[in-house]
This record gives C-alpha cells, structure tokens and sequence, in this order.
C-alpha cells in the first residue's frame, strides 16, 4: 500500500514538475522586462539585451532576426533555433501529456500500480486471489491481518472480537474529512479554471482589437502611398522632360495599388472570418477540458463513480490538453516575433537607423519599383539643368551682363538669376527682373527662358526629394506611427494575456486530472468511513463463510449457511493470532467499508 501511494504521487509530482518545468523555460514576453516610461505601446517592449540558445548554446542580440548593430549583421539562423526551441517546449509536453494516458492506464488496469486493485484479474498480474486472514487487535486499538498491520479500528472492526477470523481483508476506506478536501480541492481547481478562461478570452478581446487596429492602419497606409504615387506621376507626366513618366514609372504605381490591394484582401470581414474561427479554437482548447473537470467533479459530488467515469473523464481532459499546449506553443510564437517588431518599432520611433523593417520590406535602392520614380525625377532634373545652363551661358556673353559663376553646375546654376545686367530703362536689374522689365527683348525672352529651366528644375527637385522618401519607405513611419497603440499595446498584450492565462489553465487542468483520478475511490460513499458492523460483516461471512466458533456479538451468521470443509483452517489459515511486536505503535488512520474484491492496497 504504501509502495502503491508512493508511485501514485511520483507520478502527480512527474506531471506537475513537467509543466512548471517547462512554463520556467518559456521566453518572456515583451509585457516583462520592459523599460521603464510610458507612451502608447510601452507595455511590449523590451529591454534590450542578450539570448542564449539551448541546444548550441550560441548567444544572439534581443532583436529581430538576432540583429548586430555593433557589427551591422544578421543572425537569422540562430534566431531560427532560439524561436523553434521555445516553440518545441510547449509541443513536447503537450506530447508528453498524450503519451501519459496509456502510460497511467496500463499501470492502473494491467499492472495493478497507481491505486490500481490488488489482487485483480489484470492482464499483467494473473487471475485474482482471495486474501484472508487473522484479525487481530491490540489493547492500543492496532489491527493486523495474520500480523500485519493494515489500519486502525473504526466501527465494524471495533465490533470485531479481537482474534476473529474474517474471509477477507477490508480494504483501505477514507474519512469524511479526506473525502471533503478532495471535493473542495477539485473545486478550487474548477475555480481556478474559470479564472484563467476569463484571462483568456479578455486577453482574446484585445487581439481582435489589435488587428481591427492594425488592418485600419495598413489600409490607411495603402491608400495614401497609392495617392501620393499617383500624383508623383501625374507632375512628372506635366514637366517637358518626363512626359513619358505615366509609361516608365507604371511598376512604382503597380507597386502601390499592390500595397493597397493587398491591405484591403485583409479587411474587415476577412480578418473577422478568421478572427471567429481563431476564438473557436481558443474556447475548445480550454472549454472542453473545463467542462470535463466539472463533469467529473458534479458526478463524483453525487456519489456517481460507476465504470470508473471520474478515470475516464481524467483522460479526455488529457487528451484536449494536448491542444491546449498547441495553442500555448503559437502564442509563444507570437509573443516572441511580434515582441521583436515592436522592439524595432520603438527603434524606429526613436530615429535610430539600425533597425530591420526598412530591410524586411525592401526599402532603398534595392526596390526597383519605387526607385523608378527618382531616376525619372533625376533624369528630367539632369536635362532642366542643362539646358538652363546652356541660357546661362547665352546670356553671360552679353557684354551689360555681371560677371557669372563658372562653370554652371547644377549647385550654383540657380545662381544665375541675381546675375545683374542692363535692361535699359529702368537700368541695371537682376535676370529674375529683367524677365519681366527689360526693354530690349532679347534680354528678357532670353532670361524670361532661363528663368523658366531654374522652375522646371525646382519642380524635378521635390519630385525627386518626394520620390526619395517613398523610395526610402517614409510611409512605414506614418504605418508605425498609426499601429504602434493597436500592435504592441493591445494586440501583444492580449497574445501575453492569452498565453499567460493558458498556462495558468494547464497546470490547474493537470492537477484537476490528477484529483478526479484520485475522487474514483474517495467519492464512492462505500469507501467513506462511517458503515457499521452490521452491514459489512454479514455479508463477508456469507461470501467467504465463516470461521471456526465465529460470532461477534450482535451479529449472526445469514440464514441457511453451512459451514463446509472448503472453509477449514487449513484452507482459509484460520487460527488465532497473538499480539505481535509493535503494537504500541501510533495508530494509523484509514480503515472503513468492506468489500471482498479489494486488498490492503490503495
């Protein structure tokens, strides 16, 4: 009994320390470890800091992609394993959880280990005995079977005459207070159940609100990069140099409208679609085995413990447990990835340039899209400087002409204009004047037409200086700025929430396996202390017979029984038992309700 108990608990520990054990492992999501400060979507970052992998025991950076701002390098194959090893935790013991269902039923059924009973017809054990014995009982209220000791007295064993012989030994029976605590135990753990289901669907709640925000915020982004693309087009296609932009820039307006496109696929009825099936997969994860622990719990409070229904009930909580720490392993994964975005995102916000969004989307010289609309910008600035130029240096051979910079490049052609010369009457102006007051007109339509080459130019150059910012991804800041709220303050901190709160659900989902395990025997009220020598000693005596001369007071064999040769003392060891060594020992406390089929083992 004690070796049964004691195997019985080695695997409850087992089980729990599995889970803490892995719950210890899991990365800290950027809720923890925050810097100090506020500002919306400070609650998801993190300090910055360093992570070590556990199988290579490399070390990497905390950032995306394990990102080297000292050495401008990626680690991407190490953040690969930190990520996949964190993942891997939560799978593992969700696969352990499975393995344990057949592990459990075998020792319980078969081998007769796990408080199991003993003797039984188990496969692994042979076919069942019939124990029986000599009752005994000391002055100090100690019982033994044939000298062992099995429990302390209660009423049917003090109805016993000490050195009665019965046909089997009673089994192990439980008090009401054992029964009690078990009960409220299983409560508690229902409780707490509950509790983290409410932590779960809050933090679900903020999720949904995260991307409602985060998909308003991309199609806002679209839409205004699509505008501003279109109308970088429409000037250049205006100005003489570029009249063809509307055909070389097609991929950068392409490019936009994709953007775009690609943000309204993921709207609102999209993204809802997903959203509900993504909440039906929450509430099965941990309502199903919820549900299974009340089941239990309300049939084991009325007493109903038939075909081991509390057993039964215990595996199909283990069983759904199993996506419950599927769904743990995703949420790990996205506290993880998006923790890290929003690292990046609070590095962008601060104008450090060492961040990974511009490069994860192509930002630079690389997006040959974008980069189409500033070479175009940069050709017809090229030509609008040479060409004003090439006025600049008709003009300068005009002997009433100042002096002029030389050479004329496109630093100082711009210059040009307060260039002085004479205009005749109201005499010396500078060419920006003389484009409109000159009195000789070759003078004024000459600078009338440089003036008109420095305009185009100027245009070219906030084409170009617009274009540059597109090019650079401008339009992630004004998307950073408009998701910062809705991704590291609601939607991180609903992923926490959820993962937290399923965590939390499968450690009390365990132990909850564990007790409705434990309830099998203690809710069934023929195994609670309390029944008297009446209604249990008659009915051994009318099974296993009874023994030589037995008949304790107040009782009396059942009618029309015989004593037959079966029942001698040879077959059946009866004889009387002396006080054995020991007996002053402390009482134990467990010994109740009768039945045949069950031994001194729990």
């Amino acid at each position: 009994m004690a070796r049964t108990r004691c195997l019985s608990m080695a695997i409850v520990l087992a089980a729990l320390v599995v889970n803490v054990l892995a719950n210890a492992v899991l990365p800290l999501p950027g809720g923890l470890g925050m810097a100090g400060g506020g500002g919306a979507g400070a609650g998801g970052r993190r300090l910055l800091g360093s992570r070590s992998t556990l199988v290579t025991g490399d070390t990497l950076t905390d950032r995306l992609g394990g990102y080297d701002a000292e050495t401008d390098t990626y680690h991407w194959d190490k953040y690969g394993v930190y990520v996949g090893e964190r993942v891997a935790m939560p799978l593992i013991v969700g696969v352990l959880t499975v393995l344990f269902i057949p592990f459990f039923l075998c020792c319980r059924c078969c081998c007769n280990v796990c408080g199991g009973r003993k003797p039984s017809y188990g496969i692994c054990r042979g076919p069942r005995e019939r124990a029986t014995g000599v009752v005994t009982q000391s002055n100090n209220g100690v019982v033994r079977v044939d000298g062992k000791r099995v429990a302390h007295t209660d009423e049917h064993v003090k109805a016993l005459e000490s050195g009665a012989t019965i046909g089997a030994v009673a089994p192990k029976t439980y008090s009401r207070k054992t029964v009690m605590v078990i009960k409220f135990v299983a409560i508690g753990f229902v409780a707490a159940a509950v509790i983290s289901g409410s932590v779960i669907l809050g933090g679900n709640a903020l999720v949904s609100k995260g991307i409602d925000g985060l998909v308003d915020g991309v199609i806002v982004t679209g839409e205004e990069l699509v505008a501003d693309v279109q109308a970088l087009v429409d000037e250049l296609a205006k100005l003489p140099y570029t009249q063809d932009a509307a055909t070389t820039t097609r991929s950068a307006l392409d490019e936009a409208q994709d953007v775009l496109k690609n943000a309204k696929s993921v709207g609102r009825a999209y993204v809802a679609e997903l959203d509900k099936y993504r909440f039906y997969f929450l509430v099965i994860c941990f309502a199903v085995p919820l549900a299974l622990l009340g089941l239990g719990l309300g049939l084991g409070i009325l007493g109903c413990t038939m075909c081991q229904a509390q057993i039964i009930i215990a595996m199909l909580m283990l069983l759904f447990m199993f996506l419950l720490w599927g769904s743990i392993a995703i949420h790990v994964l996205f506290s993880i990835l998006f923790g890290d975005v929003c690292t990046e995102v609070s590095i962008r916000t601060g104008s450090d340039p060492s961040n990974t969004i511009g490069e994860a989307i192509g930002c630079g010289s690389t997006n040959e899209a974008f980069k189409s609309l500033t070479d175009e910008a940069d050709s017809g600035l090229s030509q609008a400087t040479n060409a004003a130029c090439d006025g600049a240096a008709q003009i300068c051979t005009d002997p009433t002409c100042g002096p002029c910079p030389s050479p004329c490049t496109g630093d100082n052609v711009a210059s040009h204009l307060n260039v002085t010369i004479d205009s005749g009457s109201p005499g010396i102006v500078t060419w920006s004047e003389c484009a409109s007051v000159c009195e000789n007109s070759n003078r004024k339509d000459s600078t009338a037409a440089f003036a008109g080459h420095i305009a185009v130019r100027t245009s070219y150059v906030g084409i170009r200086d617009r274009a540059g910012v597109i090019l650079e991804c401008g339009f992630i800041d004004k998307l950073v700025a408009r998701v910062d709220n809705a991704l590291c303050s609601d939607f991180l901190g609903g992923v926490n929430m959820v993962l937290y709160g399923q965590i939390v659900l499968a450690v009390v989902l365990t132990g909850g396996a564990v007790v409705l395990i434990m309830g099998v025997k203690r809710f069934n009220r023929s195994n609670t202390r309390g029944f008297t020598a009446a209604a249990v000693a008659p009915a051994a005596v009318a099974e296993y017979g009874s023994p030589p001369g037995y008949s304790p007071a107040g009782l009396s064999p059942p009618p029309n029984y015989s004593h037959s040769a079966d029942d001698s003392a040879s077959s059946h060891n009866w004889g009387s038992q002396a006080s054995c060594p020991g007996d002053d020992e402390a009482p134990s406390t467990e010994l109740g309700g009768f039945d045949p089929s069950y031994s001194t083992s729990s």
